[in-house]
């Protein structure tokens, strides 16, 4: 899992996401 900052906010890659939920994270990251 990617580390989220308190911001509400992580990086992806080398760009930055904001955090919609697990649901988004789910998706963004490796089935």
């Amino acid at each position: 899992m990617s580390s989220i900052d308190q911001s509400g906010s992580f990086t992806l890659g080398d760009r930055t996401v904001k955090r919609l939920g697990y649901g988004a994270m789910q998706l963004a990251g490796p089935g």
